[in-house]
């Protein structure tokens, strides 16, 4: 077999669901036009499956698509054109059991606090409340990414995918380890939720080993959304396994909501507390939600119907409603929400800290237990039409890659603070490229950039469009955004550590010593580019959002007698 990254047979490094669409490219010349899916048995191949090559130009290059998804058949394949053999891959409905374990995995080695965290057990002065210089007993929880952050709303935004995974998935392995994380997650979680109802927030300083400062001004809105997900998940998780630890954990929820939907909260876009060191979490990560924002009124929905199934609570119902109606009341054009009522900006182009876990999931919950509501049509009507505008966009890649999208407004958008040796950040208008038009909307031709976090939940929500709809093409889309993740792409290669080929090195950073290990089930935030070998971050969002995912592409695609 040739060189990895030379070989032009670009395909999902693990496999697919029995049931799941099954797509490859093909960046060759192809002769005959048609490829064979070779069935391995023993050591001998025989074919399984032949079927024709489609030839795509698009404005995210150019080659060759292969569609075996008839092929349903579990066991272990190769595709070959004209005599070049593709890597082996796997047709079964446990393909991404061992996927799941692995990005479990990460959150024990980013364990922070815990021996059996990479550093051993770090930071037990956590942490000094700025405000008071007190000292209270913020240990615990995880560091984020390639550094020491335990950023409010990323880590959170991670763990939130662990409890959605084990909320319908049973592995073998579950009951032990996703079980463990879990205690540790919510432990953390159940400490910083204040007695008034505000998440302690943090800025992470200092960058070394001692503790760090903490304040009692709230965290970023979409990272206490986040966290009351979490608990009232843990309260459903823990119901017959630890009942104190589920009441303890639904008593925070609670009060993390009432503080979420009431008069105290902070009403106007967050700004962070305090000066904080270039590149940690600038506030523009987390403007876009707030109050009567686009992004609050889809966590409003998505939180509120985790408290409704928590609680059987039909109050909460009231609030799922509020919230998928003010997300209809926020829609510019085909679906996209802009951040404020009098505003043009679009909530998707902007960092994925201020909406991951919400926005269009918000009118998904609304439509599942609101079926009879009045305003039910419109829902459906603005998630259809943000679905299929999503799909005809990532039609223009020959991976079903999402472009970064982009209104007028944006492509001006200035990003992170500046310093005084900084005097200007180039805006997306001058890095991105000549603009394409699409109903109105500017998007780049060049941008088609993976981003797993940001792809993953358009996929989360794909899926769950597809159930509402019955759309099997959201079912191919949402499978070929994992595909890309998992090295169907331009440099074949996979974003996970430990889990298939070719990975791009991580990020170093000079903030500590010693520098972060590449630890297995690690996420890449996305490849910049054709070029092997820049560097890239690994992310604890995306970690999450990935069993998030394929917990949603199992619940379809696994054989009906697994199900």
């Amino acid at each position: 077999m040739m060189n990895n990254r030379e070989n032009p047979i670009k395909i999902n490094h693990v496999g697919f669901l029995t049931n799941a669409p099954k797509r490859f490219v093909f960046t060759g010349e192809s002769q005959s036009g048609e490829f064979i899916v070779e069935y391995l048995k023993d050591t001998l191949y025989t074919e399984a499956f032949r079927g024709e090559l489609k030839y795509m130009e698009t404005d995210d290059g150019n080659g060759y698509v292969g569609d075996f998804s008839k092929l349903k058949a579990e066991g272990d394949y190769r595709i070959s054109i004209d005599g070049i053999k593709s890597r082996h891959f796997i047709i079964y409905d446990k393909a991404y059991d061992n996927l799941a374990r692995v990005l479990l995995g990460y959150f024990t080695y980013q364990r922070c606090g815990s021996e059996l965290g990479w550093a051993g057990k770090c930071h037990t002065d956590d942490g000094y409340i700025a405000e008071t210089g007190e000292r209270v007993d913020l240990s615990g929880g995880y560091h984020q990414s390639c550094d020491l952050r335990k950023s409010p709303a990323g880590v959170v935004q991670g763990v939130l995918g662990i409890a959605r995974y084990a909320a319908v998935q049973k592995p073998h392995w579950g009951e032990i380890l996703l079980t463990d994380e879990l205690k540790w997650a919510s432990d953390y979680y159940l400490k910083v939720i204040q007695k008034n109802g505000a998440e302690y927030n943090t800025l992470n300083a200092p960058l070394g080993w001692e503790g760090r400062t903490f304040y009692e001004s709230a965290a970023p809105d979409s990272a206490q959304w986040c966290t009351t997900s979490f608990l009232a998940l843990c309260s459903i998780y823990f119901e017959k396994r630890d009942k104190k630890r589920s009441e303890k954990c639904l008593e925070t929820a609670k009060r993390s909501f009432e503080y979420m939907t009431g008069e105290t909260r902070r009403r106007d876009m967050y700004t962070h507390p305090d000066e904080f060191p270039m590149g940690m979490d600038p506030d523009n990560f987390y403007e876009p939600c707030f109050p009567r924002s686009g992004a609050d009124y889809g966590y409003m929905a998505v939180v509120a119907a985790d408290m409704y199934r928590a609680t059987k609570d039909k109050s909460y119902l009231e609030y799922v409603r509020m919230g998928a109606d003010g997300l209809c009341s926020m829609e510019m054009n085909d679906g996209l929400v802009k951040i404020w009522e009098n505003d043009t900006a679009s909530v998707t182009s902007r960092c994925f800290y201020s909406w991951i876990f919400g926005l269009y999931e918000g009118l998904c919950c609304a439509i599942e237990l609101l079926p009879e509501a009045q305003n039910i049509n419109k829902w459906k009507t603005m998630l259809k039409n943000y679905c299929d505008l999503m799909c005809n966009l990532a039609s223009d890649s020959i991976w079903h890659a999402t472009p970064r999208v982009y209104t007028d407004k944006d492509l001006d958008f200035r990003s992170g603070h500046l310093y005084e040796w900084m005097t200007h950040l180039p805006s997306i208008r001058e890095t991105a490229g000549p603009f394409k038009k699409y109903k109105g909307l500017n998007y780049s031709q060049k941008r088609f950039i993976t981003y797993p976090g940001i792809d993953m939940s358009f996929a989360v929500v794909l899926k769950k469009a597809q159930k509402i709809f019955g759309e099997e093409v959201y079912g191919e889309y949402a499978q070929s955004i994992l595909d890309v993740v998992l090295g169907c792409n331009r440099l074949d290669a996979s974003h996970v550590n430990a889990i298939g080929y070719n990975q791009v090195s991580q990020c170093p950073y000079g903030q500590f010593f010693p520098s972060t290990p590449n630890i297995p089930g690690a996420i890449n935030i996305g490849f910049a580019d054709c070029d092997s070998t820049s560097h890239s971050e690994y992310d604890m969002p995306c970690v999450g959002m990935c069993m998030y995912l394929i917990s949603e592409l199992e619940n379809t695609f696994k054989k009906e007698t697994d199900k």
